[in-house]
């Protein structure tokens, strides 16, 4: 049974009447039942599982390619007019701190109090949150899973493992980090890190399986990140392999991660929408609700006959913001509703 806790009244009462609604008997054909979609990242959880696992892998240092395989992953993707002058230094700081480390053996253990590996995190830290956040969201979202070239699919599950370990209950809500470049130019960066589940999302997840409504995630980050979140012991979200869509790197005949992509999890922007029109196919009906916070979620959220579209809005968030605007300039038949959200802790708010 759907809890009150932190959901406004409003929305309370749509979710209660959209889960009776559309429930359906527990022995159904799968595919005559109807079905949700959510975002992950920020929507069913707090905060970002990719973010924050590709910041854990830069603590660790938890790496699989030599010095030059690293100069590769570097600069894929990277045009001439991305790099100015200061983000050129940037780049070669970068590179020359992990040949250092590399030559060091790559180990947190000894190198935790290495000046060099402190000038590494930061500035690694920097390129990936800051510059690379920048750059358009299709590059934005493939280039945080560069850094796993050359790492195998269990290596990267079992970093992610770690990386949720090391986030889950970390006692802040930001890690702020400070470097000076070559050049003499400081550099400041703060991540907002944890990795936290969403108790009135969680709840409402185990509502929609008790009502027999199937459930998928559809994210803009690693499938395989997401899978080890939404189904880890840790929380209670209780998501099982193959309910989950993401972002997935092409191996090579060693069975290593590639710096390309499966074509078909693509899944940012109107990647979102080609998979919800996959499980319509499946289905012979749209989703009766997607869940998401970004602009990444527009092409979803705007998919054609969906039900509903509920949007965890950050008062703070320029995406959230920009997504909003763009929602209510809609025209089609699709009800809209708002969560608000606090940016640090991840608790809904009640108003």
């Amino acid at each position: 049974m759907l809890e009150k806790n932190n959901w406004s009244e409003e929305n309370y009462n749509i979710l209660l009447d959209m889960i009776e609604k559309y429930k359906s008997e527990k022995d159904i054909d799968k595919y005559d039942r109807n079905y949700v979609v959510t975002d992950w990242d920020n929507t069913s959880a707090a905060f970002d599982i990719q973010e924050n696992t590709v910041l854990y892998q830069i603590i660790s240092l938890d790496y699989a390619c030599n010095p030059e395989e690293f100069e590769e992953l570097i600069y894929k993707d990277l045009r001439d007019q991305d790099l100015d002058e200061d983000t050129r230094i940037l780049i070669k700081d970068i590179i020359d701190d992990f040949s250092y480390l590399y030559e060091k053996g790559l180990s947190y253990k000894d190198l935790k109090d290495d000046p060099i590996y402190k000038d590494f995190l930061a500035k690694f830290a920097y390129f990936i949150y800051v510059f690379v956040n920048s750059l358009d969201y299709a590059r934005s979202a493939r280039k945080f899973l560069h850094t796993f070239y050359k790492m195998t699919e269990d290596q990267v599950r079992q970093l992610t493992r770690s990386a949720i370990k090391y986030f889950k209950d970390y006692p802040d809500y930001r890690m702020k980090l400070s470097a000076s470049l070559s050049n003499k130019k400081k550099i400041e960066v703060e991540y907002k890190v944890g990795l936290r589940e969403i108790k009135d999302q969680v709840n409402l997840f185990n509502s929609l399986r008790e009502a027999n409504i199937d459930i998928y995630i559809c994210s803009a980050s690693s499938m395989l990140l997401v899978e080890e979140f939404s189904s880890s012991d840790l929380f209670a979200y209780n998501f099982k392999k193959g309910q989950t869509i993401g972002l997935l790197q092409e191996k090579d005949g060693d069975g290593k991660f590639s710096l390309d992509f499966v074509e078909e999890n693509l899944t940012y922007l109107e990647g979102k929408a080609n998979y919800m029109k996959s499980l319509e196919e499946k289905y012979k009906k749209p989703a009766i609700l997607y869940m998401g916070d970004s602009i990444g979620d527009f092409y979803a959220l705007s998919y054609p006959n969906l039900k509903a579209g509920l949007i965890l809005e950050f008062k703070e968030a320029k995406s959230s913001k920009d997504l909003i605007e763009k929602i209510k300039r809609l025209e089609n038949n699709t009800k809209y509703f708002y969560q608000e959200k606090d940016e640090y802790t991840g608790l809904f708010i009640n108003k």
